[in-house]
């Protein structure tokens, strides 16, 4: 399917693939002109050749194999639910990025397989869905970053990855419960030379974490800083 192709659909959500099909390659750059909700299902797994984003409105991934999807895509909103038994989700966004409801999936969890999801140089920010928790990687790992300088976290929703967390960005605002039970969760700037402030506020320049955010991270161990 041509990203030609795609642009002869318009559709209020535009689905490709199917649960029970097999792998799902993006080979080249696609940018859906009918739609703005894209939602790609796989039996196997889904994956990104170089420079072959993806560029809409919303994006929901439903695969039962890993999702490596490492390009500079372009999307507002993404959601995605990967079955397969500890395969995991990987995502880079080139600028700001919400993890929450698409087409009916809501937020981005896994069958204990690690969570990684990257901005380039923009936001990124885990919302309240009507999932529970609404990033989920079971036993496995979460790592959530805001890319660029001073770029922020927001975790309105609940993060589980009961293998360690880790949460990288020069301004965060953590509400939501974040849950490692026994492991380590880190919250660490992105840029080198970032000041954090233990007890203050954001600023430019500065990594604020108050102790109600602090208080949000249950965890064997919380690391702040870098």
């Amino acid at each position: 399917l041509t990203d030609a192709e795609l642009d002869t659909v318009t559709a209020g959500t535009l689905r490709a693939g199917r649960n029970n099909s097999g792998n799902l390659t993006i080979s080249a750059a696609l940018t859906p002109g009918g739609t703005n909700t894209l939602s790609l299902l796989s039996g196997g797994s889904v994956t990104e050749n170089a420079g072959a984003t993806i560029t809409t409105t919303n994006l929901a991934v439903t695969s039962v194999g890993a999702v490596t999807m490492n390009q500079a895509n372009d999307v507002t909103t993404i959601a995605a639910n990967v079955t397969g038994a500890g395969n995991a989700f990987s995502y880079n966004d080139a600028n700001a990025l919400t993890i929450g409801t698409v087409d009916g999936v809501n937020g981005i969890s896994t069958n204990n397989g690690a969570i990684t999801v990257t901005t380039t140089n923009g936001a990124l920010t885990v919302s309240n869905t009507p999932a529970a928790p609404d990033v989920n990687a079971g036993t496995s790992t979460v790592a959530l970053t805001a890319g660029g300088a001073n770029q922020l976290l927001t975790v309105t929703g609940t993060v589980t990855g009961t293998g360690g967390v880790t949460y990288t960005a020069d301004n965060m605002t953590l509400t939501g419960a974040t849950n490692v039970g026994a492991n380590i969760a880190t919250l660490q700037p992105n840029t080198a030379g970032q000041l954090v402030n233990l007890g203050g506020a954001d600023a430019a320049g500065t990594l604020g974490l108050t102790d109600a955010e602090l208080d949000t991270v249950t965890a064997g161990t919380l690391r702040a800083g870098r």
